[in-house]
């Protein structure tokens, strides 16, 4: 049985806690995703990132800087 992969956006964060509060922030807003371990070929600052559709990236980041809340990128992949 193959793996059925799809084409996600993974959000870096700096450090645990921007991604801890970039999920509370997501969820209250329900905004769809999840918090992941940042798949090994990114190197990011801490080892969670948010994974969502690309079509939310934006609603995301829009909420994420309204927020202040730093990312270090935006990564789209095959998960």
């Amino acid at each position: 049985m193959a793996i059925k992969r799809e084409l996600k956006a993974v959000i870096t964060f700096s450090t645990t806690t921007f991604s801890l509060e970039a999920e509370r922030l997501c969820k209250n807003a329900m905004l769809p995703g999840r918090l992941i371990p940042t798949p090994a070929i990114i190197s990011a600052g801490c080892g969670m990132a948010w994974c969502t559709s690309p079509e939310n990236t934006e609603d995301i980041i829009k909420m994420l800087q309204k927020e202040n809340i730093p990312f270090q990128g935006i990564t789209e992949l095959m998960i």
